[in-house]
Formats: C-alpha cells, structure tokens, sequence
C-alpha cells in the first residue's frame, strides 16, 4: 500500500522510480526556512493573545463586539454572521454599563475573575437602569447584559487569556410572570379588527364558543410573547 500510495503521489508508475523522484523532491526543500517560518507563525500568534491578555477589561470587550473583533469576523467568513439584533443589543450594553465601570478600565483581561463579574452584577443590580437610575433592571436587561459578557470571557478563556468565569452564581433578577384569564372583549376586537387575518373570522365562525375562547387566548399568547421579544431586542 505504502508502494502505491508513494508511486501516485509522485506521478510514476514504480515504486522505485517514485523513491527516487522523492528524494530529489527533499533535497531541494529547505527544511530550516519552513521552521523558521512556522515558529514566526506560532511567534506572531503568541504575541497577539498576549497584547489581547493584557488589554483592560473594558478595551476588551469592546473589541469582541466591534466589526474587528476576532470572533465577529470569524463567524462572517464561516456565512454565520451574528444577528444584527444580538450584535446591536450588545453593543449597546457594553458602552452603557461595562466600559463606565473603573475596575474594568483597571483590569486586565488575564485577571478577569468570578469575583470580579460578581461584584459588577451586583453594582450594577443596585445602581439600577442607566437611563433611569434607581429602577431596577428586569430579568430580560439582566440577561442581555451577562450574554455581552459571557461570550467573549468564555471565547478568551477558550484561548488560554483568561481563568473560566462560572456565571451560574451569579445571583439574578426574578422572573416577572404575567397571569392572564379569559380576554376582554376589547382585547377580542382588536384580534379580529386585524385586517390581514380574516382566516380567523371564518375559522371562528365554525367553532363553538368556548373553542373560540380557547383559540383567541392562543393567538393572544401568540401576540404577547411577540411583544416580550422584541422588548428583550430593545435596549434600554
């Protein structure tokens, strides 16, 4: 096998001939200037990650999100760019909350720790919104602000720049549930008043009324999940 394999490689029909073809193939490869070029790669990459490792917090992960950032190009050249939504959301976050934080200014991304993360939560937990200080940030904004940080801690941690930050213990807003019984008779007619739905009059004309309850409190559920993701996009 090792006799065929060596034969077609080189474009010879016998294994001698390849051999022979092989070893003027070796002598005119310089083997030391492959070296020295695959150690000024492994150099070049060395020195990157080190200027990144040193770079402060607040630099940092402002340079993940921009259009510069490793990550965000990577995931364009692969045809799997980024949500504009998730990349608008965390650009806002982190000029908003991150970068005005002095210990992230102070800090080098080599020394991000879980206490460090912890302690910024929960500042920014009891500072509350930018925009209006002192009201309390919900669950959604909380989320979107710890995604604007664990995704580029974890793809610095991933390159050895950083120690893993386990971001189950930080402690969360929570959840604010909405209860919701049978829709009013306003909420009814604005279902129906939708002129681009009049399948739904039709299909509600053949059902019983309390089916029709039942299939209203659907696409109402429908409509407010809607509402609640497109408050999660909007930042605040």
């Amino acid at each position: 096998m090792g006799s065929v394999l060596t034969a077609r490689a080189t474009g010879c029909e016998e294994a001698k001939a390849a051999t022979r073809e092989i070893s003027c193939m070796l002598q005119e490869i310089d083997f030391v200037e492959l070296e020295a070029a695959r150690a000024a790669k492994k150099a070049k990459v060395a020195t990157f990650d080190a200027a990144l490792a040193d770079m402060n917090l607040a630099n940092f992960l402002a340079w993940y999100w921009s259009d510069e950032g490793l990550y965000v190009q990577d995931r364009a050249k692969a045809g799997r760019s980024l949500a504009g939504d998730y990349l608008r959301v965390a650009r806002h976050y982190v000029p908003t909350y991150v970068q005005p934080w002095p210990a992230f200014a102070e800090t080098a991304l080599r020394r991000a720790s879980f206490s460090l993360i912890d302690r910024f939560f929960r500042e920014v937990r009891d500072a509350g919104r930018a925009s209006s200080p002192g009201e309390p940030l919900s669950r959604t904004m909380f989320d979107a602000l710890r995604d604007a940080l664990r995704g580029p801690l974890n793809w610095a941690s991933a390159r050895g720049l950083c120690k893993v930050v386990d971001y189950k213990s930080i402690v969360l807003p929570e959840k604010a549930e909405r209860e919701r019984g049978l829709l009013s008779d306003e909420e009814v007619g604005k279902i129906l008043a939708i002129p681009t739905q009049q399948l739904w009059k039709t299909t509600l004309a053949r059902i019983s009324h309390q089916k029709q309850q039942g299939f209203l409190i659907f696409v109402y559920n429908l409509l407010y999940h809607q509402q609640m993701k497109t408050r999660k996009e909007t930042p605040v």
